[in-house]
């Protein structure tokens, strides 16, 4: 490429980060004339969510000239995977600008690590509510076997008409709950 201009490297940057690159994806950043927050959030996304490379996502983050959304949820996640969920609750309460992505991390990352009814707390003080959040509440309930709630909330994502959108994601785990909850009565009936 002759001539780069911060697009084409935001996209190289961004490329080299995706496939697990960091060190070139970071020398490159460091060589650009200006840095932009597309750039880094592709180095800490790629550190952070595909790589699950906490202590490079904190580094990666410290160094970052400023942070949105995205960045903060990125880090709120990585806590959550690493079963820190102290950290992303601390990340969650400190942002300063919060969208449906962000709270949706904070329940699911209160799902991951067993604490399904704070995801429920959260999820009702959601001030919007989008498929993806929807989805999520949904997943933590059957993720942690509370499949008669999750039937409940199937109800809600209907009367709320997101049903069609929910179907492919929502719909298999309640197929999973569904035969999970059969097999349970049954054993029960049987006295297992």
């Amino acid at each position: 490429m002759p001539q780069r201009d911060s697009v084409s490297q935001t996209a190289m940057v961004a490329d080299y980060a995706q496939c697990g690159h960091l060190e070139l994806a970071t020398r490159l950043l460091q060589e650009m004339p200006r840095h932009n927050l597309l750039c880094w959030n592709a180095i800490l996304l790629a550190t952070a969510a595909e790589n699950g490379l906490l202590d490079e996502a904190k580094q990666t983050f410290g160094l970052m000239p400023q942070h949105n959304s995205t960045s903060s949820t990125a880090m709120l996640a990585s806590y959550a995977q690493h079963k820190q969920l102290r950290e992303s609750k601390v990340f969650f309460d400190d942002m300063l600008e919060r969208d449906v992505v962000s709270w949706t991390a904070m329940l699911a990352a209160y799902a991951h690590n067993g604490h399904v009814r704070h995801s429920e707390r959260l999820f009702e003080s959601l001030p919007e509510r989008d498929t993806i959040c929807w989805s999520a509440m949904l997943a933590a309930l059957v993720q942690n076997g509370l499949y008669l709630e999750a039937f409940v909330v199937f109800d809600e994502i209907k009367m709320a008409g997101s049903i069609d959108k929910i179907r492919f994601s929502g719909g298999a785990c309640l197929e999973q709950a569904e035969v999970t909850m059969m097999l349970n009565m049954e054993l029960r009936l049987l006295g297992k």
